[in-house]
């Protein structure tokens, strides 16, 4: 079907957002308590990246871009500065509802047995660091539906 993920490309994305992720960790020496191989990771943790990855379609419909299998068309390979910003943002948002649901609350330093994280904040309220792991977050979509054979489409494109 156009414009849905089957649950077994949901896995196996949120499998690779998970290993991004860990892999610009590593790179800057972080040492956080999610910096585990998947098969490491509790359930609650891996949920996490699931829900992100079902967010994509919500994010792709609001800037009018569809999904379509790989074979019917090219698909985009970027997407504009403006709407990496803006999806960035409902990206944070959505992670912020998720932290706040499983009842995080913000404060300093991070200490995620005690539900403190110091990145509970508006958007507009972040370092430019930590604005880009979101940025970061989005600018991989259109590889991360094409790796399971989709492409991403402007709605009404021939492309």
């Amino acid at each position: 079907r156009e414009n849905h993920l089957p649950v077994e490309d949901i896995e196996v994305i949120a499998k690779q957002v998970h290993q991004y992720w860990l892999d610009i960790e590593r790179k800057k020496g972080s040492d956080k308590p999610t910096m585990q191989e998947w098969a490491d990771l509790d359930e609650s943790d891996r949920d996490s990246n699931r829900l992100q990855v079902m967010d994509m379609m919500r994010k792709l419909e609001k800037f009018h871009y569809k999904i379509v299998s790989s074979g019917k068309a090219k698909g985009i390979r970027h997407f504009t500065e403006s709407e990496i910003e803006k999806m960035a943002e409902m990206e944070h948002a959505r992670w912020m509802n998720e932290k706040t649901a499983k009842g995080f609350t913000y404060g300093q330093p991070r200490n995620d047995d005690l539900k403190i994280h110091d990145c509970l904040l508006p958007w507009s309220d972040l370092d430019e660091k930590t604005k880009q792991l979101d940025r970061n977050a989005v600018k991989i979509i259109p590889e991360l539906i094409k790796s399971v054979g989709f492409a991403v489409v402007k709605e009404n494109s021939k492309e």
